[in-house]
C-alpha cells in the first residue's frame, strides 16, 4: 500500500507539476516517441514511425534489449533504452542526463502505462500526447498529458498511432514499413517459431515439427527452428524428436540473433509473438498459428501475411489470469487447428512465389 501511495504522489504531484512547469512554446523539429512495450508493439509501430522521419529529428525512449530493432530499421533514430522501471524521478535524471536535459517540441508516449506516462512527464516539451484503452486511465496519469486519445481495446494499433501523430504534424499519415536494408534473396529456409511469452499462446511443438517433416519432403527446403535461449522445453524437445540434418535448432539470445535469423530466411511460420510481426516488417512471407490474442487489435497485417485462426467464443481471452493456463483449461483455439492447414498454407505461398518466377 505505501508503494502505491508513493507512485501516485510521484504521478500526480511531481509528475503534474513538472507539466505545468516545464512546458514551454518549443518549435524545434524535435520529436520524443515513449514505447516500453514488446517486440510485437515496436514492430507495429515503426511503419508510423518512419513517416515522420524526414520531417523530424527522432528520438525514442524503448524497453531494454529493443534498441538494435529500433536501429535496424530507422537507423536516422537517437535511441535511448530503459534499463528497468524506476518509481523515483531523482534516480531517472541521474540514469538519463542527457535525455532529460534535451527540449522537445512534442512528447508522445504509446504505451499506455502509468511508467510511460510519468516519464514523458518529466520530459522537458510544448505537448504531450498519450492514449488509453477503454476504461483503463492507469493511476491518474491522463493529467499529464495535453491530448489523451481514448481508444477501443478492439481497435488495431496501425489506425491509433497515425492519429495520435496527426497532432503534431497536422495530417494524418499512412504507415509505411521502411525499406529493408539487407536479406537473402535466394534463401531456402523456413523459419518456425514455436515459442511464446504466454504459453497458451503456443501451437503444440509436436504439431510443428510434423510441419517441418513435411516441409523438407515436400519442397526440399531446410526448418530451422527459431528458440530462445531460455526455452529449455522447446530445445529439448526439438533436439530428441528430430532425426532429419535438414531440421536444426537456431538459438537466439538477444534481438540482433533475432534479427540475423529472420533476415537470412525465405519464409517465417510461427505463434501469435513478437517474431512474426518482425518478419511481417521485413516483408517475409509469414503464416501465423493464432490463439488467444486479442486478433482485432494485434494481428499482422500485410500482403505477405496468412493468419490461420478458427473462431471460438472466448477470444480475446484474459491473458494471464492463470499463470500459464487457459482460463477453459483446453486451449481450443489453437488445439483446433491442424498440421494440414499450416502445410496448406506454406504449400499456397510456394505455389504463388513459382507463379511470380514464371516470365
Amino acid at each position: 500500500m505505501l508503494k502505491s501511495l508513493r507512485n501516485k504522489w510521484v504521478i500526480y504531484g511531481s509528475g503534474f507539476m513538472h507539466v505545468l512547469l516545464h512546458s514551454p512554446d518549443i518549435k524545434n523539429r524535435k520529436l520524443l516517441i515513449v514505447q516500453m512495450d514488446s517486440l510485437g508493439d515496436v514492430c507495429t509501430l515503426i511503419p508510423s514511425v518512419y513517416p515522420l522521419a524526414s520531417q523530424y529529428r527522432l528520438s525514442v525512449v524503448c524497453k531494454k534489449g529493443l534498441e538494435d530493432v529500433w536501429k535496424e530499421f530507422l537507423p536516422m533514430v537517437e535511441v535511448h533504452p530503459v534499463q528497468e522501471k524506476v518509481w523515483s524521478v531523482r534516480k531517472l535524471r541521474t540514469q538519463y542526463p542527457e535525455l532529460f536535459q534535451m527540449e522537445f517540441e512534442a512528447v508522445v508516449d504509446a504505451t499506455s502505462s502509468s511508467f510511460s506516462a510519468l516519464f514523458s512527464s518529466h520530459i522537458k516539451a510544448g505537448r504531450r500526447i498519450g492514449m488509453v484503452e477503454g476504461n483503463e486511465y492507469f493511476k491518474g496519469s491522463r493529467l499529464l498529458y495535453d491530448k489523451l486519445f481514448r481508444f477501443s481495446i478492439n481497435e488495431h494499433v496501425t489506425r491509433r498511432f497515425p492519429e495520435m501523430f496527426r497532432q503534431i504534424t497536422g495530417e494524418r499519415y499512412r504507415p509505411v514499413n521502411p525499406p529493408v536494408r539487407s536479406f537473402s534473396s535466394n534463401s531456402n529456409v523456413i523459419l518456425i517459431h514455436p515459442g511464446a511469452k504466454w504459453k497458451p499462446r503456443r501451437w503444440p511443438v509436436d504439431r510443428y515439427m510434423e510441419v517441418a517433416r513435411q516441409a523438407v519432403s515436400r519442397w526440399g527446403v531446410s526448418c530451422e527452428f527459431l528458440i530462445n535461449e531460455s526455452e529449455d522445453d522447446l530445445r529439448q524437445y526439438v533436439q530428441e524428436h528430430n532425426h532429419d540434418d535438414r531440421i536444426s535448432v537456431r538459438l537466439t539470445r538477444n534481438a540482433s540473433d533475432l534479427l540475423d535469423s529472420v533476415r537470412s530466411c525465405a519464409m517465417l511460420v510461427g505463434n501469435d509473438s513478437g517474431p512474426v510481426h518482425l518478419g511481417n516488417l521485413m516483408n517475409k512471407e509469414t503464416v501465423v498459428v493464432w490463439g488467444p490474442g486479442n486478433y482485432k487489435r494485434i494481428r499482422p497485417i500485410g500482403d505477405n501475411v496468412v493468419v490461420l485462426k478458427h473462431e471460438i467464443d472466448c477470444r480475446p481471452c484474459r491473458q494471464y489470469r492463470r499463470g500459464d493456463q487457459c482460463e477453459r483449461g483446453e486451449n481450443f483455439c489453437l488445439q483446433s487447428i491442424d498440421v494440414e492447414e499450416v502445410v496448406s498454407a506454406i504449400g499456397e505461398k510456394f505455389r504463388k512465389k513459382a507463379m511470380a518466377d514464371q516470365p
